[in-house]
């Protein structure tokens, strides 16, 4: 049994099959899951950051963005689809002759929920620091090294990250990822003893309390979450859980 339009790229009438058509007959899905997949790449590099994961807020304004991107990519499918139905039903050829064997639906699925997982589940940033440990490490020991010139170290990369500023707090070295050295980074804390803990004045007797912590001082409310070893992700304690509009 022998497939005519396959092998000779013609139709049902015998006239050749452009380079175009054929590529709209094959209807690849690859394209689309190429866009699926930089698009959740682009939310990895995103979330990376303490300053985006460890706000509340960005979570649901980004699940109603990526929502809506996430569908319009599957509506791209969808057009790539009936182009494909309408050239074949014009061209009046077999609906498996020039089709792509790849399946487009499971893996769209599965990359669309898996970048939801990732988000919510911090990986991105967690991943990122592991990543960068080793650049973080040999930035902050130049910084307790030299305390009073630890802050020439800013405005450089360490892996994944920019620090815009550093400051050495008697043994800790807190690492900003903010340009206003706002209230998110990193801070190697060696001597802490609880995975959560921050400096607020009066809350001294605190478990939490850490005076070698950047202050809690009315404009600034840092908090500190241990993220690996002696490691904390340092983020804004009301933006962590402001979700609403109070």
């Amino acid at each position: 049994m022998t497939q005519p339009a396959q092998l000779k790229a013609e139709d049902d009438s015998g006239r050749p099959v452009g380079r175009w058509a054929c590529w709209w007959l094959r209807a690849d899905p690859w394209p689309v899951l190429l866009l699926t997949m930089a698009l959740m790449f682009g939310y990895f590099w995103v979330y990376r950051s303490p300053s985006v994961a460890m706000v509340g807020l960005s979570y649901y304004y980004d699940f109603c963005l990526g929502s809506f991107l996430f569908c319009l990519l599957a509506a791209g499918r969808g057009v790539q689809a009936a182009v494909r139905n309408s050239y074949e039903a014009r061209l009046g050829v077999q609906s498996d002759v020039y089709r792509s064997p790849r399946r487009f639906w499971p893996w769209f699925l599965a990359i669309t929920a898996g970048t939801y997982i990732m988000i919510c589940a911090e990986f991105p940033m967690h991943i990122s620091f592991l990543l960068s440990r080793p650049a973080l490490d040999a930035m902050a020991d130049k910084a307790i090294s030299d305390p009073p010139n630890a802050h020439l170290l800013a405005d450089r990369w360490a892996g994944l990250y920019r620090i815009h500023g550093v400051e050495v707090i008697g043994n800790t070295v807190v690492l900003y990822l903010g340009k206003d050295k706002g209230n998110y980074g990193f801070a190697r804390v060696p001597n802490a003893a609880d995975g959560l803990i921050f400096n607020m004045p009066g809350l001294e007797d605190n478990p939490h309390y850490h005076e070698d912590f950047p202050k809690d001082d009315g404009h600034k409310d840092p908090e500190g979450k241990r993220i690996m070893g002696d490691w904390f992700v340092m983020y804004s304690s009301y933006w962590r859980v402001k979700v609403g509009w109070s």
